[in-house]
């Protein structure tokens, strides 16, 4: 497992290779073609904000109480041979948007973020559902109604 921000401020974890973590997801009952289960292989979590005019901005400048309504939040999965993308992007017309809130500051930058959906924006908690092809492009498989709440610390 393991979990970074990157050099544009992103947020990402991969889970993979063990079972001691996992996260939970609702799909099967919901309509998805994956079952409702604990997910660990093979799991990218992500998340990224932006500015206005969706530049991309990074989550370590926040200060403390600070939140961000303009984010992405996604999650790769794979569910038997098949690999699924859960996205809601602002960038992408139809999805939802998420909040990533900076609970902490230390040494002068965020070290503790809450990310939860953005419940006032346009097609609030929608993320768009994909699987991959064979040659490695995306398919559109429909809409999502997602919920969630990652707490994350660096």
């Amino acid at each position: 497992m393991t979990s970074h921000i990157g050099a544009t401020g992103a947020w990402m974890m991969y889970i993979g290779n063990q079972s001691v973590r996992t996260v939970y997801l609702v799909l099967g009952s919901q309509g998805i073609p994956a079952p409702d289960g604990y997910y660990y292989q093979n799991v990218e979590i992500y998340s990224q904000c932006f500015d206005s005019a969706d530049n991309q901005i990074g989550i370590l400048s926040m200060g403390a109480g600070e939140s961000n309504g303009n984010c992405s939040f996604g999650m790769d999965f794979t569910s038997g041979r098949t690999k699924y993308k859960l996205t809601m992007v602002p960038t992408s017309p139809g999805t939802g948007r998420a909040i990533v809130t900076c609970n902490a500051v230390t040494g002068g930058s965020c070290s503790d973020w809450t990310i939860v959906p953005n419940a006032v924006a346009p097609n609030a908690g929608v993320a768009d559902l994909y699987h991959f092809s064979n040659n490695g492009g995306l398919i559109f498989d429909g809409v999502y109604h997602n919920s969630y709440s990652v707490r994350l610390t660096r």
